[in-house]
């Protein structure tokens, strides 16, 4: 499987995740919405008016004619009936209220009992819609719960997979080129079970080794030994921290080691270059050797 294919797939799946737990919570909170709004369109209504004809009761002590405010409260809660208790107890009341109002003890009893009756019964329609809310909440919640810790798993999945698939692989061509900077010549990048990409790239980097060594077995053994010179001396500067450079009798680049690749090549006979490099001469030969001076700071970390 190629890189981009798996990288897409691993990072599609957590964005259909992520797009799911979004719309899951959006969908969770319009619910939430309409349950709390019906709450007060079908108790809280009732229970104002039962408030208001309570009120309207607690005056008439003598016989008066029934209230105005009395008939459209009692008006409000007929028209607002969510539970079958309710029918029997505001029938009590539209047929005893107008004797109530007259004067008759037992009637106003019966109808201030009958309201009360009333208000418990949406008290405890209230009660059950908020549990049916909270429990809604709380399924919601969970499920969000449940997405986010799916995600998670996924996430560490993926990880894993990028683990395995890319960076142990790099890992591995890093080695076998650390190894050939150290000489072995017969170190070969592992198979492994890597993209593509990255396969492609150890075949190439074991093809080039190969066709190195068969074009070093048809050289000259001095041309060989040259060569084989040539990366003891890599080795051996890079076993030093400062930047090192080797240059030859035409002031060309021949060998560095690795704190001086990025490095630019001295010059002989530039005064910058004379107060940045120290150079010795290699006797016997054309080479010259510049070390970069350290600053004071290095100098006596070296010394300490």
């Amino acid at each position: 499987m190629k890189l981009r294919r798996e990288a897409r797939i691993g990072i599609g799946a957590i964005m259909v995740l992520q797009f799911a737990l979004s719309m899951m919570t959006i969908a969770l909170l319009s619910r939430m919405g309409p349950a709390i709004e019906r709450i007060l369109q079908e108790n809280v209504r009732t229970e104002e008016a039962v408030e208001q004809m309570l009120a309207e009761l607690s005056h008439a002590h003598t016989a008066r004619a029934v209230p105005q405010e009395f008939s459209h409260a009692l008006e409000r809660a007929s028209n607002n009936i969510t539970e079958e208790e309710e029918k029997p107890l505001l029938e009590i009341i539209a047929r005893k209220h107008i004797l109530a109002f007259s004067g008759d003890a037992a009637a106003r009893e019966e109808v201030i009992e009958a309201l009360r009756d009333l208000g418990e019964v949406n008290r405890r329609s209230m009660s059950r819609a908020d549990n049916r809310a909270k429990r809604l909440g709380q399924t919601g919640a969970w499920a969000a719960a449940l997405l986010g810790a799916i995600a998670l798993g996924l996430c560490v999945v993926i990880y894993q997979q990028l683990r395995l698939r890319i960076e142990l692989p790099i890992e591995e061509l890093r080695r076998t080129t650390h190894s050939l900077r150290q000489g072995n010549l017969q170190a070969r990048c592992p198979k492994s079970d890597a993209p593509a990409e990255i396969k492609q790239i150890s075949r190439d980097i074991d093809w080039l080794l190969d066709h190195s060594l068969r074009a070093s077995a048809h050289e000259a053994p001095r041309e060989r030994g040259e060569s084989d010179l040539r990366r003891l001396l890599v080795y051996l500067l890079d076993a030093r921290e400062e930047p090192i450079v080797v240059l030859d009798a035409t002031g060309r680049r021949v060998a560095s080691n690795r704190a001086a690749l990025d490095m630019a090549t001295p010059e002989r006979g530039n005064a910058r270059d004379a107060k940045a490099w120290s150079s010795v001469s290699l006797e016997g030969t054309d080479f010259e050797l510049w070390v970069k001076d350290l600053d004071a700071n290095e100098a006596r970390d070296e010394e300490s």
